[in-house]
């Protein structure tokens, strides 16, 4: 049966609460409103119990005529670890077991004071071993944080139905939106944006940038040229109907000389387009974030690139922000109009409302992951165990007399066992006299490698001079005088004369065929006539030999050994 919730999303300027029903397949809202967060109750996702946080909820309450006291918190942290992980594909009620069971290998740190939960992000097939797994987000909340909200809760008069991470809320509002396209949806809130990849209704990349839309909103509050001590709601009200974002990032380069001039110098106008150069380049910072981790999913899935990009949050109701953002990626960005709830635009029927506001609020309430504080937790194990005493008896019983029949069969079974144990140690003994023979052939195969070894050592170049004389003989032109004839144990010096360059030419290539040699080097070739007018070529040659690839793996592993030391 469905119930209504109250979901709560609180942020750092804006608490926003919507009345829901929960537990159906289409999400119905009710009612959405929104009041001022105290300042210092909230600090990185943890809250602290606050008297006026307490009145502004029931206030509120009283007037929108609700009387719910059941509550769903969707929260972000930085405190949240998450990280994303391939497990074998087991039955959905083992999967927490299986995470419980790893979760010091996937969160190095002490899992004792953390809760733990998971959504399935998708079934994939590893490409080498062709095995079927989920691929799951892990999320690991330390238990204070949970506590916190359980605490607020109760010094509110409420109920805690379950508590949710911020991706999570995001992902169930907007995933029906979208079909077998690769889409981005970001969400930009005051202080942070959440941005999330979804495929095929399920999501493949989830990502914090900590860089959010306050910082323009602080620029026109700080300008003053939009109105003198204007609030952080009567600003982002003016983001909303005017429009004081430029174009592109650098839109206002032709005009920041006169941007630069004192304030008395500069008109009204003047002081506006000042404002809105500086409020375009103080989201200079969030573009590039996000244009990054855009980048970072099209390298790596270059088959399946983002192909639609959807603005929410805060984000989504800075007028122009989407059109500076879709100039920046090269890509059209498009605002968030529709969420996967009904009677939504009733219920947002204040004008200063948006979609993107409550969009987190509202998908909490959908299918939250469910934190639990530890409490709660052990009033629960403690009913489960009550539960589990009960059939525990039963099946003791059934048990007992199941014990005596396996007693009975495994006394059988040993005795055989027993009787096939002395039959294998009895061949193991006739066998030991092979272990003798098979410990030799192993030391004399070390000595024949060692002797191997050695012998290519002791092998050089100027060894096989002979075999290489004889090759010369049988490559060399005849017409060739070998005028000198000098060989060491690296290579061999020839000078030589032929007939013509040709010829020369001829015996250089044949050089170059020899396997023996690693390099030939050419010198000092002249052509001389003789009284007769007989040509003559003379030069040189330098033939490296190949080296000795065995002496060089001794040289250096005796120069990797000296390095160590």
């Amino acid at each position: 049966m469905a119930n209504k919730v109250l979901s709560i999303e609180i942020g750092q300027t804006l608490t926003k609460v919507c009345e829901v029903e929960h537990g159906t397949k289409n999400t119905k809202v009710f009612n959405c409103f929104s009041f001022q967060t105290p300042k210092d109750m909230l600090e990185d996702g943890y809250v602290q119990t606050s008297e006026e946080f307490a009145n502004s909820f029931r206030e509120k309450c009283a007037e929108y005529g609700i009387k719910n006291k059941n509550v769903i918190f969707t929260i972000s942290s930085t405190r949240i670890a998450n990280r994303e992980i391939l497990i074998p594909l087991v039955k959905e009620n083992r999967i927490k077991s299986v995470i419980q069971a790893n979760s010091q290998e996937y969160f190095p740190m002490d899992i004792s004071t953390y809760q733990f939960t998971y959504s399935i992000l998708d079934v994939v097939t590893e490409e080498d071993k062709k095995e079927k797994k989920y691929k799951l987000l892990v999320l690991a909340a330390p238990s204070d944080l949970i506590e916190s909200y359980y605490s607020l809760a109760a010094f509110c008069g409420l109920t805690v139905v379950a508590i949710d991470y911020n991706g999570n809320s995001l992902f169930q509002a907007v995933k029906n939106q979208f079909t077998q396209e690769t889409s981005m949806v970001i969400k930009v809130d005051e202080f942070s944006s959440l941005l999330l990849v979804i495929k095929n209704q399920s999501t493949v990349l989830q990502r914090n940038i900590s860089y959010g839309a306050d910082i323009a909103i602080q620029t026109m509050i700080d300008s003053n040229a939009y109105g003198e001590n204007l609030s952080y709601e009567e600003a982002a009200n003016l983001f909303r109907k005017q429009t004081c974002i430029l174009e592109s990032l650098n839109a206002g380069e032709s005009m920041k000389d006169s941007s630069r001039q004192e304030d008395t110098t500069l008109t009204i106008d003047e002081k506006i387009q000042r404002t809105k150069i500086e409020i375009t380049d103080s989201l200079r910072y969030l573009i590039n974030n996000i244009m990054r981790v855009i980048d970072y999913y099209n390298s790596r899935n270059q088959e399946h690139p983002i192909e639609k990009i959807v603005l929410t949050g805060l984000g989504g109701d800075l007028s122009g922000f989407s059109d500076l953002l879709s100039f920046e990626v090269g890509q059209k960005v498009l605002v968030l109009t529709k969420i996967n709830a009904t009677n939504i635009e009733k219920a947002l029927k204040n004008e200063q409302l948006s979609y993107g506001e409550y969009v987190t609020a509202i998908g909490a309430a959908i299918a939250p992951l469910g934190f639990m504080a530890e409490t709660v937790k052990l009033i629960k194990d403690k009913k489960d165990k009550e539960k589990d005493t009960k059939i525990g008896w039963i099946l003791l019983i059934g048990g007992l007399a199941i014990s005596i029949v396996l007693i009975l069969t495994s006394l059988i079974s040993h005795i055989s066992t027993v009787a096939k144990k002395n039959s294998l140690e009895t061949k193991i003994s006739s066998l030991e006299p092979v272990e003798v023979v098979f410990k030799e052939y192993q030391s004399v195969e070390v000595l024949y490698e060692k002797m191997q070894s050695i012998q290519s050592l002791t092998e050089l170049p100027n060894d096989h001079l002979l075999a290489f004389i004889q090759e010369l003989e049988e490559k060399m032109p005849a017409n060739i005088n070998v005028l000198s004839f000098t060989a060491t144990t690296k290579m061999v010096t020839m000078n030589l004369n032929v007939t013509s360059k040709e010829e020369a030419a001829k015996v250089i290539v044949q050089l170059r065929t020899f396997e023996s040699l690693d390099d030939i080097q050419v010198a000092g070739i002249t052509e001389t006539n003789d009284e007769s007018k007989i040509k003559t070529v003379n030069f040189t040659v330098n033939c490296t030999y190949q080296t000795n690839t065995a002496i060089n793996s001794e040289n250096s592993a005796a120069s990797t050994e000296i390095q160590a030391e």
